[in-house]
């Protein structure tokens, strides 16, 4: 009877220290996405994987996903489009650093995320600032030709860096500076049309 007791008391410790962990330091890998877990939700930290198209799940775990952390798809090359949940509340700066041309397929709408390819507002081909499309932030698809639209004032940092597939860009008399890196890298573009509106052109812009 004494060890029966003794082991019903060691259970009973045993829960009460289970139940005392925090969440907020754990961390799981389910498929190519790892994520940890504060408050109940889910944010997705690392996505390893290699795919062209990614739907971020709305639960991971058992948790629902709220937020995607920096550098969560940084470097991820071949990814092109990326279906986001609408479960997803926060997009860190940092989360698609050195992705660009990302389509974004969502039912979001207005300016829902925070990370630059698909920050801000989103029209056809380009990112813009916010919905007056005078600042463009970025290429959104894997486009050869593009002529940017008359309401672009700017052109920001690295809009269409790494855009390896665009060969031609037309740039209207609205625009006035182009940003550092803006073509960074665009290896096949061999047509550019710059008005003598443009200003300032940044450092690399057409390294």
């Amino acid at each position: 009877m004494k060890k029966l007791i003794s082991f019903f008391l060691s259970v009973v410790m045993l829960v009460s220290v289970v139940a005392s962990v925090d969440l907020s330091a754990y961390a799981d890998t389910s498929g190519d996405f790892e994520y940890s877990v504060s408050g109940g939700n889910a944010t997705i930290t690392k996505y390893s994987g290699s795919a062209t198209f990614v739907t971020i799940p709305s639960t991971i775990g058992g948790y629902l996903v709220t937020r995607i952390d920096d550098w969560a798809f940084s470097d991820c090359t071949s990814l092109t489009s990326v279906t986001i949940p609408n479960s997803v509340k926060s997009i860190s700066s940092f989360a698609f650093y050195l992705v660009n041309n990302i389509e974004y397929h969502g039912s979001a709408s207005g300016s829902p995320w925070g990370a630059k390819s698909v920050n801000g507002y989103l029209d056809g081909y380009f990112v813009y600032r916010d919905s007056t499309k005078k600042e463009l932030l970025g290429c959104s698809a894997q486009a050869t030709s593009v002529t940017i639209p008359d309401s672009v004032t700017s052109i920001g940092n690295s809009a269409f860096y790494y855009c390896t597939s665009l060969t031609s860009v037309t740039i209207p008399d609205s625009v006035t500076s182009i940003g550092n890196s803006a073509f960074y890298y665009c290896t096949s573009l061999t047509s550019v049309t710059i008005p003598d509106s443009v200003t300032s052109i940044g450092n690399s812009a057409f390294y």
